[in-house]
């Protein structure tokens, strides 16, 4: 959003998170989805961790082959949706180690697309 001239930001601008935006962005994306598969398998057995998981979209066809999928997100609402989805998603951003407390010894750990800027 502009801050326009005046340099405030307009009433309302605000109310459209980062999650709605990812959402609408990536949404139906499924492009990634055989990297993470095979990332996984390669990995071997036990539970898969995501980093920046959003609303479980990268993680989705892991649960699908009966992985065990941990999630980290900050939005609650798309952890809200993650564990919709069977994912173990707890509070937290990739550089607060406070976020891994409650994660188990993974396989594998992956981050999907824009999470780390």
């Amino acid at each position: 959003m502009s801050a326009g001239v005046s340099g405030r930001i307009p009433p309302g601008a605000h109310d459209v998170s980062l999650a709605e935006v990812y959402r609408l962005d990536f949404g139906r994306r499924t492009v990634d989805h055989p990297t993470w598969v095979a990332l996984a398998l390669a990995a071997g057995d036990g539970p898969v961790l995501d980093v920046g998981c959003g609303d479980g979209r990268a993680s989705r066809p892991l649960l699908a082959q009966g992985r065990t999928v941990y999630g980290i997100d900050p939005d609650v609402r798309f952890r809200v949706a993650a564990k919709e989805a069977g994912i173990f998603a707890t509070e937290g951003t990739a550089d607060d180690p406070r976020a891994y407390r409650e994660i188990p010894k993974c396989a594998l750990a992956f981050c999907a697309y824009s999470t780390l800027w």
